[in-house]
């Protein structure tokens, strides 16, 4: 018999408006689900076929796709030409996985006739399958009757949570719960979660959220996520809630590096709470940079240029945005530096121009030249062909005298 195509549309309205409004569950939280209980509920229907089609799964495992319970049928009338029932799995509500149904209920013809099929316990659901499909058959050709979404009879199914350590008056990443199963329609904690924080939906699931307000040690915390279909799952989560202890950073000792050298790294002993983050005043010489590290602030690189000695502030921010600060004495000697040779006695004319005295460096280029005494009035030292040089015209009369030239790499 073929059932005609506007009743069998029918009967899926009836079912599922009755499936979703009737069925209540409840599930555990974590991997195992625990045990989801839909009882039978009687419902009118077309006379010669089912008034109602319940489920009463326990121990359904998302983790492994098992099944376990009952799936139960209840006739509403004598229906002498429909001989059996038939369970399949299916990809939708209407296309089945096979041909084959996976159980098939033989008819009694009684009214009020209940016939149940039980899963093993651990049965597992085929792969690809996401819903469960009721057909009618007189023997010779069967009609879709009803299909039903699989995870919307497990309820939502949410996955355990590891500890969380926080900070008073630091709003938190939020967390957001693992849900494999139907959408959560709402979401609560018991008992209430520390002040500031809160369990709200989001995207089908739970998320906590929120800026703890108070210091609470390590307590346990029920979530529960309950969806449209009345399905409840459980899990639980530890929360610690902990006062921010500031940084406390001692200074260095003076340091000196060399260029193209590797110094390893350079940390500050920190006696306070965990930094956050480091900033450092002013810049440190190219090459060198400061991050937090290990919970505490640290220098590391290979500088590239050199530097005269400098004070240099760092300041490390803790959990709690309070900052602490410690300073480190840092000069930067070049690797090679310049090598001036020196240079014989020179006697100048007052007003006439000098040839030029030419120091050779066999060292690094020179960025700068330094003279000490000053040279005589009309007469300089500069950089030239990255060594030293001096020149110009002296403009007055002065005895001999020894100078010291001094030049810094760059």
């Amino acid at each position: 018999m073929i059932l005609p195509k506007y009743l069998i549309s029918y009967l899926k309205l009836i079912f599922t408006s009755f499936l979703i409004t009737s069925f209540v569950g409840c599930g555990s939280g974590g991997d195992t689900r625990g045990t989801t209980n839909r009882g039978p509920t009687a419902r009118t229907g077309a006379v010669g076929y089912p008034t109602s089609l319940s489920f009463e799964f326990v121990d359904i495992d998302l983790a492994d796709d098992s099944i376990g319970g009952d799936v139960v049928v209840t006739d509403f009338e004598e229906v002498a030409r429909v001989s059996e029932f038939q369970l399949f799995w299916g990809s939708d509500e209407e296309s089945t996985l096979s041909d084959e149904p996976f159980h098939t209920y033989e008819r009694n013809s009684a009214v009020g006739d209940i016939v149940v099929y039980t899963f093993e316990q651990g049965a597992k659901i085929p792969e690809n399958a996401t819903h469960l499909i009721l057909q009618m058959s007189n023997g010779l050709t069967s009609s879709n009757l009803f299909g039903v979404i699989l995870k919307d009879i497990y309820g939502p199914s949410i996955g355990a949570l590891s500890p969380q350590s926080m900070l008073q008056d630091q709003v938190i990443t939020p967390i957001d719960l693992v849900n494999s199963g139907s959408a959560a329609i709402s979401c609560n904690s018991s008992p209430a979660l520390p002040s500031g924080l809160i369990v709200t939906t989001f995207n089908d699931t739970c998320r906590i959220s929120g800026t703890p307000l108070v210091a609470v040690s390590t307590s346990s915390y029920t979530i529960s996520a309950l969806s449209i279909d009345g399905g409840l799952a459980q899990t639980s989560i530890e929360i610690a809630v902990d006062i921010p202890v500031p940084a406390i950073l001692a200074d260095l000792p003076a340091q000196s590096f060399v260029t193209t050298v590797d110094p390893g790294a350079l940390e500050f002993t920190n006696t306070g709470g965990d930094v956050v983050s480091c900033q450092i005043s002013p810049d440190l010489p190219l090459g060198l940079v400061i991050a937090n590290a290990s919970s505490t602030c640290r220098i590391s690189g290979t500088p590239t240029v050199a530097a005269s000695v400098a004070i240099y502030t760092v300041t490390a921010t803790s959990g709690d945005n309070v900052d602490a600060n410690a300073t480190l004495s840092l000069e930067i000697l070049a690797a090679n530096p310049p090598q001036l040779s020196d240079q014989g006695a020179f006697t100048f004319v007052e007003t006439l121009s000098i040839s030029d005295i030419v120091f050779v460096n066999s060292g690094e280029p020179t960025l700068s030249c330094q003279i000490a005494p000053n040279l005589p009035a009309g007469l300089i030292v500069s950089v030239v062909a990255d060594s030293c040089n001096i020149s110009g015209i002296p403009t007055a009369a002065r005895f001999s005298q020894n100078y010291i030239v001094t030049a810094t790499a760059v």
